[in-house]
């Protein structure tokens, strides 16, 4: 089984390899794009009239999209970011929506490290104390225990770091390991490093919450979207010497790239190494697989 023709939206993070494989299912020629498209016109032109359509966690198919494109029947998203696809009109059209999980957490959680350790150590731009420090016997704070949450928890707990957990619910088996479960305002007291691992656009950190971070050092910042109060955070960096990491290149926080002290992914997303390509690759093509047997 094929579909008539697989179109690819915006520039994917997937192997050359599973390019040509994913090409074995489509008996249309495919092109892959070096670049995004930014405009529902781009998107419709890319499109056409194809059956399948694949795009990246950024990808918009809105209900214009659709409309302009009666001929889809999957989309598979190369990430796990579906709020920008109108999952309701695909339904209501019979469209069959896929998006691939656990690709990305290791990659992800080994970065804010890598980022940590040259901060407390003053190997890059800046230098967390007066002379380089340790993360061993630090206190950090990690809100939401998701994929990325617990990766980030299994390497605080391997510097010897005091781990304090919030979420929406308790996880037994990481306090067996070690976490220590606490409500937003004591995990904000007692941290010295806060990190974030929530879904996008989950706003965590008001005005309210920043006033419970004097001890926080350092604030990372792994969700995208309105995670914090901008206003509030701009105001908590200048009341000290604090830190902020992100995992994606600073030009997509347009509030923050010029601000001192404020970390950012520079070669781009974080999440994405070799293995996490592979990992993307494989489950892209799985579920293209799993599609085709399921519609036999």
């Amino acid at each position: 089984m094929q579909f008539n023709n697989i179109a690819v939206v915006d520039k994917l993070s997937i192997t050359e390899d599973a390019k040509q494989k994913i090409q074995t299912f489509s008996a249309s020629p495919m092109t892959f794009p070096a670049t995004d498209a930014t405009t529902d016109e781009a998107r419709i032109q890319r499109i056409g009239n194809a059956d399948a359509v694949l795009g990246s966690w950024m990808t918009a198919i809105n209900q214009t999209v659709l409309d302009a494109c009666p001929h889809i029947r999957y989309i598979g998203i190369c990430g796990t970011n579906l709020k920008n696809i109108d999952l309701d009109a695909a339904a209501a059209r019979g469209i069959t929506v896929k998006n691939v999980l656990d690709y990305s957490d290791e990659a992800t959680a080994e970065y804010v490290f890598t980022q940590l350790f040259m901060l407390a150590r003053g190997m890059g731009p800046y230098q967390w104390k007066s002379e380089p420090c340790e993360l061993n016997g630090k206190t950090m704070g990690i809100i939401g225990l998701g994929a990325v949450g617990q990766e980030t928890a299994r390497l605080a707990l391997g510097c010897n770091m005091k781990v304090v957990y919030n979420a929406r619910s308790r996880h037994e088996d990481w306090e067996r390991k070690g976490l220590v479960y606490a409500s937003i305002p004591e995990l904000l007291e007692q941290s010295d490093i806060v990190s974030l691992h929530v879904p996008k656009h989950t706003l965590v950190l008001t005005e309210k919450e920043f006033a419970h971070m004097a001890r926080v050092s350092v604030l990372v910042e792994t969700c995208l979207g309105t995670i914090f109060d901008m206003a509030a955070f701009k105001r908590w960096m200048k009341q000290g010497t604090h830190f902020a990491i992100f995992d994606h290149k600073l030009d997509i926080y347009d509030d923050v790239k010029d601000m001192e002290r404020v970390i950012g992914a520079n070669a781009g997303q974080a999440g994405i190494t070799l293995e996490s390509r592979q990992r993307l690759s494989n489950k892209v093509i799985g579920n293209i697989e799993s599609y085709m047997q399921s519609h036999i």
